[in-house]
């Protein structure tokens, strides 16, 4: 059986302060928090701490209703990015293996 590796890749608005003498990074929209004594260690926190968090989500169930709470609709996808008054955004990847079988379908 062969397995498959596939990264859904999410970007989402971050920000990073500066707080004595740590950095504090702040994913806001889904209330998620990190911190480090460097910039680019709280931002790499942050990115491993949001990927959990999409990972627990998806294994619990529970992703759909998370993201409908913290104000998530579905949009039409456009190639152009929309102005914001976020200037930073950080991809977040979410790991998954799919395993390849003839004999499976996919419910969708």
């Amino acid at each position: 059986m062969k397995t498959i590796n596939i990264d859904f890749i999410v970007r989402l608005p971050f920000s990073i302060k500066n707080k004595g003498k740590y950095f504090l990074s702040s994913c806001n929209i889904l209330d998620i928090h990190s911190q480090e004594y460097t910039k680019e260690k709280a931002i790499k926190n942050l990115e491993e701490a949001l990927s959990l968090f999409f990972l627990s989500c998806l294994e619990r169930g529970t992703l759909d209703a998370v993201l409908k709470q913290c104000g998530f609709v579905p949009s039409v996808h456009t190639q152009k990015q929309s102005k914001t008054k976020f200037k930073k955004y950080i991809d977040v990847p979410i790991p998954m293996i799919v395993n390849e079988q003839k004999s499976y379908i996919c419910h969708v």
